[in-house]
């Protein structure tokens, strides 16, 4: 990000700094399907010519963050 501009040298420094926190899955815990209709509609909005079949097919992988937080709202 720093390379391309996003951030500057000095945050990428401070982020190096600080240890990587990993979330633990909670057993039972399952996304919500909002959660993944809003992915699926970003990938619309980006990509016209990708279909939900390219996903469930294996032709494309998608990679996302969800803030559970925020999920149960």
């Amino acid at each position: 990000m720093a390379a391309n501009g996003f951030i500057s040298r000095d945050r990428v420094k401070g982020a190096e700094k600080r240890p990587i926190q990993v979330a633990v899955r909670q057993k039972g815990k399952a996304l919500g399907p909002a959660v993944v209709e809003n992915v699926l509609a970003d990938l619309k909005g980006l990509r016209a010519d990708l279909r939900i079949e390219d996903l469930l097919q294996g032709r494309i992988q998608i990679y996302s963050t969800v803030d559970v937080r925020y999920s149960k709202l």
